[in-house]
């Protein structure tokens, strides 16, 4: 079978175009809306979540709050499905037995691959405007939290570019999976699942805490180092890393990796990225 098997299939009205990428919960697919006709995201949910009847409740649950949310800075959820009969049939083919998502496509690429592409040029971001970055990333998740709803994985790779101009930047920046990474908490998966990315997570959310709006604030804080200095603060790429890294390690002084970086600017990615919450 084909790495790509879905390329080429239909979910519902949506026909499988081109892969965009694949993540902790699931592939990421360009799709077109046969009916709209329109492009979107097709996000379809690994099969070992999609067979846990618990999963299917919760990922009903929280797709349904995810599409609440209206907001420029939030990748908009449409609809969800799933197909009949069991993967493991003989006679199923490869859309048997799917869960999946479908979003509105933004066709620019994720901040990840904007701070790659500026390394390759050896260049970095102007410091007004990875402030205006955050910034704008700092009042969409406002948004969020002020409708009960964290992110939980809050990195470079979930931030896609939108190529049209945002209030203050010549593009917009857009979360995508916001709330949905909810979906591989206790209970569903793993008993004692740490959800996250290791770079990315509060010291309280690596040590599988009860994590708020203040462990968004410093995951948050990690993007904003990495968007002034050009790097990470903290080579975590493990939970074992992330443990003693967030929860033991003081970041280094971001002006040692930016000359230019003004005193008040540095202090305030430090102070993000405080391992008390409080």
């Amino acid at each position: 079978m084909s790495s790509q098997p879905l390329i080429g299939q239909t979910l519902g009205r949506h026909r499988i175009r081109a892969l965009i990428g694949k993540g902790g919960m699931g592939t990421v697919y360009q799709a077109h809306d046969e009916l709209l006709q329109r492009e979107v995201a097709v996000k379809v949910m690994h099969a070992h979540f999609a067979r846990q009847e618990e999963f299917r409740a919760r990922f009903l649950q929280e797709a349904r709050t995810a599409a609440q949310l209206l907001h420029p800075g939030i990748v908009q959820v449409y609809d969800i499905g799933e197909t009949g009969s069991q993967p493991e049939s003989p006679t199923a083919g490869p859309t048997a037995g799917l869960l999946y998502i479908i979003m509105e496509y933004v066709p620019g690429p994720n901040l990840r691959q904007m701070l790659e592409t500026l390394q390759t040029r050896r260049q970095q971001l102007h410091l007004s405007e990875a402030l205006l970055v955050v910034r704008e990333l700092a009042q969409t998740l406002h948004y969020a939290h002020r409708r009960g709803i964290l992110h939980r994985d809050i990195k470079p790779a979930n931030i896609l570019i939108r190529p049209e101009p945002s209030a203050s930047l010549p593009f917009q920046p857009v979360f995508t999976d916001l709330g949905l990474a909810k979906l591989l908490g206790k209970g569903i998966t793993t008993p004692g699942l740490t959800v996250g990315t290791p770079a990315y997570m509060s010291p309280e959310q690596a040590l599988g805490q009860t994590t708020d709006a203040r462990s968004e604030v410093y995951a948050l804080g990690v993007v904003l180092y990495e968007l002034c200095t050009g790097t990470r603060p903290f080579p975590a790429e493990t939970l074992t890393d992330a443990i003693r890294y967030h929860t033991q390690e003081p970041p280094p002084p971001p002006g040692r990796y930016r000359a230019d970086l003004p005193p008040l600017m540095a202090d305030l990615i430090l102070k993000t990225l405080a391992k008390d919450p409080a």
